[in-house]
């Protein structure tokens, strides 16, 4: 539960940390039509899941519907998060086994995981969060990624959804998440602190600007505080 202080510890300051861009991704979709948001990061455990989770369930208690899909295709975790079943999700849709409508888990889903039903209804705001699992293991994502599959499921998941939040696979060691960033209307870049040389992080800012990724900022994960600030 300590994973996802956005819902279970609602009124703590680690939980307002999570809340504090959600006003500038509220005024950009009202703005600029944004609905896709990917979180990017470096490498494997700086926190990028549960950063994702935590985002999504933050902008869920506005009373937004929003889905979060689990786009790691190598280090899935959205479902372990919230204690539910990895299957059906993304990867199943892609190989054309589910529609997203039957795929995607909502919260009478989530009360037969191994959350108790009664802590995820209060406080209220999870009944507007929607998950998209990663799904069945497969060898080859990239073509997957690349499908006219995921290009309708996207699109049909910003139709019908208010905010779409991407978990993804780290950039540095991984091609996934840099194919991910052209279906996304911006992205967020998460580094743990102290974790990654700051050469590295200006070199990862520099690639997603020639990308033409429009970064909304820059999170610093791990600290007492979350940092944050604007590209």
């Amino acid at each position: 539960y300590m994973a996802l202080p956005a819902h279970f510890i609602s009124d703590s300051a680690s939980s307002e940390q999570y809340k504090t861009i959600v006003p500038s991704i509220l005024m950009l979709s009202k703005e600029k039509g944004v609905k896709a948001l990917a979180i990017l990061y470096g490498i494997q455990g700086e926190g990028a899941t549960a950063y994702a989770a935590n985002l999504a369930i933050s902008i869920s208690q506005t009373g937004s519907s929003v889905v979060l899909i689990d786009a790691n295709f190598k280090s899935p975790g959205v479902h372990k998060l919230f204690g539910i079943k990895r299957q059906p999700g993304l990867t199943d849709i892609l190989m054309g086994n589910y529609e997203w409508d039957t795929a995607v888990m909502r919260i009478t889903d989530l009360m037969l995981g191994e959350i108790k039903p009664h802590h995820l209804l209060s406080p209220p705001g999870l009944d507007n969060l929607y998950i998209l699992t990663n799904g069945e293991k497969i060898e080859n994502p990239s073509a997957f990624i690349n499908s006219e599959r995921m290009d309708k499921t996207l699109e049909a998941l910003k139709n019908f959804f208010d905010f779409v939040i991407i978990d993804t696979s780290p950039i540095l060691t991984n091609t996934d998440a840099s194919m991910l960033t052209s279906k996304v209307d911006t992205a967020i870049l998460l580094t743990e602190f102290g974790r990654l040389p700051r050469r590295t992080l200006l070199k990862m800012r520099s690639q997603l600007e020639n990308m033409r990724v429009k970064l909304l900022g820059l999170v610093v994960n791990k600290t007492k505080k979350i940092e944050s600030y604007k590209s």
